[in-house]
């Protein structure tokens, strides 16, 4: 009997507790997005230093994509970022280290920051340029991430 009664108390005490309680991110996995999208800027930058820069922004652009340089005009779309990075110096390498990714809790937005370097060709006397970037990445149809926005400045 005094079960019975209790059991209603219990029941709003549940879900009074539930529902309060602020909504937090789970204990990191393997399958974790951060991680995901971390490893793929990874992979974008290793792309860039095997094949090119303007290889590896093509791969991972699409038409909504835009880049922002502290220098020069903004450039939106895969095509034209590639177009406009074939124009680096032959043997030039842009590369960079991510630091960090945060991923929205619904999973199709994120963004990565890190430090880039770009090396002149050889030959070049002129010195390497570093900086950092943010880049603003969503989901693809495919359920990969490609670039939504790329912006860079150089360090002091």
């Amino acid at each position: 009997m005094k079960l019975r009664r209790l059991l209603p108390v219990l029941l709003v005490v549940c879900v009074g507790c539930a529902t309060s309680q602020p909504k937090r991110r789970p204990i990191v996995t393997m399958g974790d997005p951060e991680i995901q999208l971390l490893q793929t800027d990874r992979d974008f930058s290793q792309l860039a230093q095997q094949a090119g820069a303007s290889t590896a922004f093509a791969r991972y652009s699409d038409a909504s994509t835009i880049r922002i340089t502290a220098s020069g005009p903004l450039v939106q779309g895969g095509e034209q970022i590639r177009i406009a990075l074939q124009q680096m110096p032959p043997g030039s390498v842009l590369a960079w280290i991510p630091r960090e990714a945060h991923v929205a809790l619904s999973g199709d937005l994120g963004w990565t920051w890190g430090d880039f370097e770009f090396r002149p060709a050889p030959g070049d006397m002129s010195a390497p340029t570093h900086g950092r970037y943010l880049t603003i990445w969503h989901r693809s149809g495919d359920g990969g991430w490609r670039l939504s926005a790329d912006i860079g400045n150089e360090a002091p």
